[in-house]
């Protein structure tokens, strides 16, 4: 049970993270267009 949760929450950190680097690139991405 606790393995199930631990890994549901590092797969969430993981997630966000993806999400933040890829809304950062595509931030700097349309920086260097503009």
């Amino acid at each position: 049970m606790s393995d199930n949760y631990w890994g549901k929450y590092w797969r969430k950190r993981a997630t966000r993270r993806r999400v933040l680097a890829g809304g950062g690139a595509a931030a700097i991405g349309t920086a260097a267009l503009l």
